[in-house]
């Protein structure tokens, strides 16, 4: 996936290359409005058509960067719970159609109620999502690795950050800091 940056980058690049397609058409069409020997006509016409390619090329550009971002979100975190329970519900996809979402039911170190989903697409076809649904027992604790998946859902009731991958632990890590003995 490509980030905020690498998106920036497209957009910039293909600004660059439309606005040399402009002044490519522009000149082509300037000189052939001024000179008619088929020589220097034929060189306009291949500025005309290097302008058209490259304005062309800025619409792919565009489209891809819109496709690529248009998936999970890179930012992503690590959350450590205990899973209390899990569920399953059917949720409308994009599509129209619907698809089946695993829920687990968490607590966090201070006890708060937490919900993650995991769904087909959150594991990008590397695992098998009930296979990890099973593994995941209720009862333990776990460091997630948690993201919006579907960013343009986010917070609202029935959607929940992603899980993203798991690592079993044996209980809350303590990193909080030691107590220091006074001076």
């Amino acid at each position: 996936m490509i980030g905020m940056g690498g998106v920036r980058l497209i957009l910039a690049g293909a600004i660059v290359l439309i606005i040399v397609g402009l002044i490519l058409i522009a000149i082509g069409v300037r000189k052939g409005a001024q000179m008619e020997d088929s020589m220097v006509v034929e060189m306009d016409i291949r500025k005309i058509l290097g302008g058209l390619a490259l304005i062309f090329l800025f619409i792919l550009l565009l489209t891809w960067a819109g496709n690529s971002s248009s998936g999970r979100t890179p930012e992503t975190w690590m959350q450590e719970v205990k899973v209390v329970d899990k569920t399953t519900v059917s949720r409308e996809n994009e599509d129209g159609g619907s698809e089946e979402v695993y829920i687990f039911i968490c607590e966090d170190k201070d006890g708060i109620e937490q919900r993650y989903e995991i769904t087909e697409d959150s594991l990008e076809g590397k695992f098998d999502v009930e296979d990890v649904f099973t593994q995941i027992q209720v009862t333990r604790y776990y460091r997630f690795t948690v993201g919006w998946q579907n960013t343009r859902y986010k917070g609202q009731e029935g959607y929940y950050p992603s899980v993203y991958g798991a690592r079993k632990m044996e209980g809350f890590d303590t990193l909080e800091e030691p107590d220091w003995p006074e001076m």
